[in-house]
Formats: structure tokens, sequence, C-alpha cells
């Protein structure tokens, strides 16, 4: 997990929109996704810095915008 990104967060939400999941892939998903949501929940990124900001309080990733 420690080196999942925002787009990965992305497409665990995505993956849990799909009805076809077994019994206990729902769970785990959810976890990870609450994992992710809570690591990235202050991390902004502007211009072409969006996505890249990593774990840590309130991080800022300015790229050109």
């Amino acid at each position: 997990m420690g080196l999942m990104t925002h787009q990965e967060l992305a497409h665990v939400t995505a993956v849990l929109e799909n009805p076809g999941l077994g019994e206990e892939s729902p769970t785990t998903l959810t976890l990870l996704r609450a994992c992710l949501e809570h690591r990235y929940r202050h991390d902004v990124g502007i211009g072409e810095a969006a996505g890249t900001a990593v774990a840590g309080n309130f991080e800022i990733e300015l790229g050109e915008v």
C-alpha cells in the first residue's frame, strides 16, 4: 500500500462498484479504500503535479499550470 498512488485509489473505488465481486473482495477493497483515503486526505496537487503528492500531513505539490 505504501507505493500506491491516487490513481490506485480511483481504481479501487471503480472496482468496488462492480456487482460481481465475491463475498470477501468488497470487505478487503473497502478497507484498502479507507486506508488510501486516509493517506491522501490532505494532499493537493496543482497543474502537472496533480496526483503526485505523497503521504504526509498537508502535502502540497506545485507543477506548471
